[in-house]
């Protein structure tokens, strides 16, 4: 997730986690990974994003039994 345009616009603030994120999930052969979510230029702090909204959805139908996320 980036929060602002300017990160939006370098793109390096989402490929960082993303990255970390799949390094993770590549040193332990029991993880899949079964979507990534991103909400680019969104905050945080809004609920009404598309991607996050996606996500709920799919933990709720027992889709993902795990996330991977770099900071709160």
């Amino acid at each position: 997730r980036v929060s602002t345009d300017k990160q939006v616009k370098d793109g390096d603030s989402i490929r960082d986690p993303l990255a970390t994120g799949q390094n993770n999930i590549d040193s332990h052969e029991n993880m899949i990974l079964v979507d990534r979510y991103i909400d680019d230029g969104i905050s945080g702090q809004k609920l009404k994003r598309d991607d996050f909204q996606r996500l709920i959805v799919d933990v709720s139908a027992g889709r993902i039994d795990l996330i991977i996320f770099t900071r709160l």
